[in-house]
């Protein structure tokens, strides 16, 4: 998350997904919502020889080509999105920016790592065998953390 939805933290948001790649796929597609800052973000990477398609789905019903092709997609973020705020409200909200972060980012290594989804035959998004053989939920999050931890700079 950021304090602003400007050009800036479209560029991040951005980065923060093409440098998890080696070497861009020559047909990656980016799909967002119609907010005019992914266009400016997508013309910076393209300046500095990141070549990727910009698709944005715009608005709640299909009224173009782009939104029918792509909705489905955007929809993936949009029920992951209502389902942490599901979670969050009882929160009452948060102190700061990093408290924000740190709770969307702790959310999601639950949703897609440890929550069974009834659409998955209650199964986990994304399974990870030293995950699944761990006794218990706290030694599931503690092999998360660690594996985590394998992939900063701290850790080498």
């Amino acid at each position: 998350m950021f304090a602003k939805r400007d050009g800036l933290s479209a560029i991040i948001a951005t980065y923060s997904t093409l440098s998890k790649y080696d070497k861009l796929p020559n047909d990656l597609k980016i799909i967002t919502d119609g907010n005019p800052i992914y266009n400016v973000a997508h013309q910076y990477w393209l300046q500095h020889g990141m070549k990727f398609d910009l698709f944005q789905v715009i608005g709640l019903t299909n009224t173009n080509d782009i939104s029918k092709q792509y909705r489905s997609q955007k929809q993936i973020i949009e029920r992951h999105n209502r389902t942490l705020k599901l979670y969050y409200r009882p929160t009452n909200g948060l102190s700061s920016l990093h408290d924000a972060n740190t709770y969307m980012i702790l959310f999601s290594i639950c949703f897609n790592f440890l929550r069974p989804h009834s659409a998955l035959n209650y199964k986990v998004p994304q399974h990870v065998d030293s995950i699944a053989s761990m006794p218990n939920m706290p030694a599931k999050w503690a092999e998360l953390l660690h594996m985590g931890y394998q992939y900063t700079s701290l850790y080498h």
